[in-house]
């Protein structure tokens, strides 16, 4: 998956094979079943999932959740809020300065914004959970910051689901838990197992075991995928101490919790009985500010993705939008030659060999698409990280074309 910023204030979300398609400037064959990758690409399923779903709840917003705008009204991707950063690269960057190397525990006076990020997904969770919506998986990725620090779930790439008047379910496939072996949907043989209830506490033991520790589990030491698949299969969980929350960590892990409001009691419990002098006032730690700890270091933020972008002034505001507003100028102005060089957008219906070749590309990344295997990410490998993208803005590279964060780590 790649996010993508529109302006200073919000994001898309497209799959792979959408992004591709913008790339080689023929997004408007999306909307062309004759044309339309969509038959190979299940992650462009996971998108219309996720933009069918915040619609459902656009009504009905939480905070926890990262807020949806609208899904645009011809390709379906979503057009979100755009995060400050996000998790996964927040703790990229100040990683070094929070977690003790050599005990592989994040340092005590990080530890109260590691509980008030607990608070905040189990309050994301809960919401979902009433909805009768499963995340299906969690992970740094898919956790957004606001520019307090304060912590919102990005669905529902991986969701289980069942749409108004439908009998069968959007389920979880193409996750992470293909070749993630600490993961309860990956079941060895192809199909994930169907995500539940107690897949969502399970991911979530997971998370903040990451949070607390520095590594998914399983891989806080140097074994194979083999090795932790075996220990997870025969439930040795790894072991953590009380105060960086090993307890409910491993209840969750035995699926001794029915739902999220359960394991947020034993938590909040936890967090009073701890600390004396804490008061939890519903997902908040009363008085706490998470920025503090780093501006006692000199710390100064920089949202990563709130910067402009070459892609920018080529497309209308997301409050502007209208119809297929942002349709066409996609299709109009995404081409990599305007997106490297800034010349002024090509029309849609351009000159006969401009139209030729484009058609010829469209036809050429068909056939590449049928011959891959149906969920296929291994597209992704090549491209940069955000931080790369940023490092060589900084150092003036003419690379540079569009800022992407793969929600998705594809490096199996």
């Amino acid at each position: 998956m790649t996010v993508v910023p529109l302006d200073n204030e919000f994001v898309v979300l497209f799959g792979k094979s959408q992004w591709d398609c913008v790339g080689m400037g023929g997004l408007e064959d999306l909307n062309d079943p004759d044309k339309s990758p969509m038959e190979h690409s299940s992650d462009m399923c996971r998108v219309y999932k996720t933009t069918a779903i915040y619609e459902q709840l656009a009504k009905d917003h939480h905070p926890r959740l990262v807020r949806f705008n609208h899904g645009d009204p011809v390709i379906r991707v979503p057009i979100l809020q755009m995060p400050f950063d996000t998790l996964e690269l927040f703790l990229k960057k100040y990683g070094s300065i929070m977690y003790d190397n050599n005990e592989a525990r994040v340092l005590p006076r990080y530890r109260p914004l590691i509980y008030q990020w607990a608070l905040h997904s189990i309050s994301g969770l809960s919401f979902v959970h009433s909805r009768d919506i499963i995340m299906g998986d969690l992970r740094d990725e898919i956790c957004w910051l606001a520019k307090d620090l304060s912590l919102s779930l990005l669905g529902f790439l991986d969701a289980v689901y069942t749409p108004p008047g439908r009998g069968q379910p959007w389920i979880n496939e193409a996750g992470r838990y293909e070749y993630e072996p600490f993961h309860p949907c990956n079941n060895g043989r192809g199909r994930p197992f169907k995500a539940t209830v107690q897949t969502d506490i399970f991911v979530w033991g997971c998370l903040i075991f990451e949070l607390m520790t520095g590594a998914w589990p399983g891989h806080e030491n140097t074994e194979n995928g083999h090795e932790i698949r075996a220990r997870f299969v025969n439930r040795q969980w790894p072991v953590l101490e009380k105060e960086y929350l090993g307890d409910i960590i491993q209840k969750c892990w035995d699926y001794g919790y029915r739902n999220a409001e359960e394991f947020k009691e034993d938590l909040v419990q936890f967090l009073i009985s701890n600390d004396e002098t804490l008061e939890v006032d519903g997902d908040e730690i009363r008085g706490f500010r998470a920025t503090e700890l780093f501006q006692e270091i000199g710390t100064c933020f920089f949202g990563h993705l709130s910067r402009p972008d070459p892609l920018n002034p080529y497309i209308a505001k997301a409050t502007e939008m209208d119809q297929q507003c942002f349709t066409k100028s996609l299709i109009a102005k995404s081409s990599h030659e305007l997106l490297s060089s800034g010349s002024s957008a090509p029309e849609i219906d351009g000159p006969e060999e401009d139209q030729k070749t484009k058609e010829d590309n469209r036809k050429k990344k068909k056939r590449q698409n049928s011959s891959s295997p149906r969920g296929d990410y291994s597209g992704f490998e090549g491209l940069p990280d955000l931080t790369d993208l940023i490092n060589e803005e900084a150092a003036g590279s003419s690379r540079l074309s569009v800022s992407e964060i793969n929600c998705d780590d594809c490096s199996s």
